[in-house]
């Protein structure tokens, strides 16, 4: 069982998670000493993980330490408690004793923020939201510690908050780690890689991340995250190798040819592939109708910024990126729609 500090409180400016949070609350607080949590469906279907209460606590504890927060702190929850982002920040606030304020899951959560915060969680398509208006930039700005995790910010967004001195922690993690287990600072004075938390230690098996995690498993947790190993308590993150394309016995990331892209496509999209019998699979770009131009996909433009074998081979416009209900990128869902859209030719 978690026990709440005396001074843990919530406060609902949205009233559409209430049931959600309450029916939360009588599952950690109950007798049972595990908790049920669902995995995002980023990458497949959703799938329910059992973690104990006492790890729940744990990387509570971590980040309670890592941020410096205290009782009678005040923490903004703008998360769906359905993943297990939004259920750690309840349970933060619970061990901490922290006043929790909720309020509505959506990109425009910032607007109804009038409260003093001290921490808040962010997924990147509601710090976007954020960064288009200055002053919801000074409104994030006056928020001491800030949050961000769920997928990697851009290269633009990164620009953007270097432009406006905001500095966020990116998180590195996922259910089955309960949450971060690495933090990096992104924005003003960021840093290159991510570092482990307290007791926290990493490894490489077959290019991809491993995690060392003795205070929650006995095994080590094998992710599909493709790195670049800095030391045993940091790494850069290159990548998921679900997406590497395998184009012409080339090995490609999306992930990285879409932040190199970033400096000349200004239309949100994604690169993933298509079979093809001469290349096994084609390098393909996936873009969404707001702002969207076609002289942007000129060859030659393109070839300012990547390598002639990473071009595209064709694209596809569509109304928009399917998102997962946590605010990723859903690839395989957006490739689908794409796919029934059609492909053209690029210039």
């Amino acid at each position: 069982m978690i026990l709440a500090n005396d001074n843990f409180t919530i406060t609902y400016h949205d009233k559409v998670e209430k049931d959600k949070i309450e029916t939360l609350l009588q599952s950690i607080l109950n007798s049972q000493s595990y908790l049920y949590c669902s995995t995002s469906g980023s990458t497949g279907e959703p799938k329910k993980i059992k973690h104990t209460k006492s790890s729940l606590a744990i990387s509570a504890n971590k980040t309670i330490s890592y941020f410096n927060l205290k009782e009678n702190d005040s923490a903004a929850l703008c998360l769906s408690v359905d993943h297990i982002a939004g259920i750690m920040m309840v349970v933060r606030a619970m061990i901490a004793g922290i006043h929790l304020h909720v309020y509505p899951v959506s990109k425009r959560a910032i607007d109804s923020i009038q409260e003093h915060i001290d921490f808040i969680a962010f997924v990147p398509m509601q710090m976007e939201y954020v960064m288009k208006n200055n002053e919801r930039i000074q409104k994030i700005k006056r928020i001491k510690n800030r949050l961000i995790g769920g997928a990697p910010i851009s290269s633009a967004m990164n620009e953007l908050m270097e432009e406006h001195q905001i500095s966020v922690f990116q998180s590195y993690g996922m259910t089955e780690t309960i949450s971060h287990v690495a933090l990096k600072r992104t924005g003003f004075k960021g840093d290159k890689h991510y570092t482990a938390l307290e007791g926290i230690i990493f490894g490489v098996k077959d290019e991809a991340l491993a995690i060392f995690y003795p205070e929650i498993q006995e095994k080590p947790i094998y992710t599909k995250d493709r790195v670049s190993l800095i030391d045993k308590t940091s790494f850069q993150w290159l990548g998921r190798l679900d997406y590497i394309i395998n184009s012409g016995g080339i090995k490609i990331s999306p992930e990285v040819l879409e932040k190199k892209l970033c400096k000349t496509i200004n239309t949100p999209f994604i690169i993933t592939s298509i079979p093809d019998t001469e290349l096994g699979e084609k390098i393909v770009l996936i873009l969404t109708e707001k702002q969207f131009r076609k002289e942007e996909l000129l060859k030659d433009n393109l070839r300012k910024y990547i390598a002639n074998y990473e071009v595209p081979k064709a694209y596809s416009v569509i109304k928009e990126l399917a998102l997962t209900q946590n605010g990723k990128i859903n690839r395989l869902k957006t490739k689908k729609i794409a796919s029934e859209r059609g492909w053209e030719k690029l210039l």
